[in-house]
């Protein structure tokens, strides 16, 4: 599999060719200060109240944008409240 590139809008096309299910969702979002986010989830496996509380509204109060590589990966770790959180690559 490629890897995924810097430009959002490229790796949710990439996702949506990989996982054409309908059941795949994507809930795109912006960060506190203007970063471009999604969030994509399997329909009726994952509770979406719990995902936006979890997931997406920290998301939204943080800012990005000054933030590049392992920085960026860290305060995203720091405010998402899942134990078993794993970045990709690929």
């Amino acid at each position: 599999m490629d890897i995924f590139s810097s430009v959002l809008t490229e790796n949710l096309q990439k996702i949506k060719t990989l996982l054409p299910a309908e059941d795949i969702l994507v809930h795109e979002f912006t960060s506190a200060d203007g970063v471009n986010c999604a969030l994509v989830f399997a329909d009726g496996v994952v509770d979406k109240p719990v995902l936006g509380d979890l997931a997406a509204r920290p998301l939204t109060r943080l800012s990005l944008g000054k933030l590049t590589g392992k920085k960026r990966a860290e305060a995203v770790k720091g405010v998402l409240l899942f134990p078993e959180l794993k970045e990709a690559t690929e």
